[in-house]
């Protein structure tokens, strides 16, 4: 009986346990996968807005560590090492090993981006002043 109860006391120990794959509190509000509805670019003095068609919407997704992915659930080859979530900077790490094929890849991406996410929708801002607007899916 007493090793029934020690039994029962670890079992509902360790299901008040962080696990592994529980959202970082810093990143909680984009994990997740989102769809490209939206791009905006400036040409000249003007700001051109284009929805995005269907065929042409990928998605991403951010993983409960703050990794990006890419849409067949790899790490991004091209993804920021950091980036601003509503103003606050958020450095990108991780301790799992991350299968990719990026070493063929050359990138010429922002090692910094700006995410801003207002509820369903999460805008990105890159080097180019390109913003994409996504939703959650």
């Amino acid at each position: 009986m007493n090793r029934f109860i020690q039994f029962v006391c670890l079992v509902f120990a360790f299901s008040f346990c962080k696990t592994q794959n529980d959202p970082l509190p810093e990143v909680a509000n984009i994990v997740g996968k989102w769809l490209l509805v939206e791009s905006a670019y400036t040409r000249n003095d003007s700001t051109i807005t284009e929805q995005v068609p269907g065929k042409d919407a990928h998605t991403i997704a951010f993983r409960y560590d703050g990794v990006l992915l890419d849409r067949d659930g790899q790490r991004s080859c091209c993804g920021p090492s950091s980036y601003f979530l509503n103003g606050i900077l958020f450095e990108v790490k991780t301790n799992e090993v991350l299968p990719g094929k990026c070493a063929a890849v050359s990138c010429l991406a922002c090692p910094r981006w700006e995410l801003v996410q207002q509820g369903d929708s999460l805008t990105i801002t890159a080097c180019q002043d390109v913003r994409l607007r996504y939703i959650r899916q």
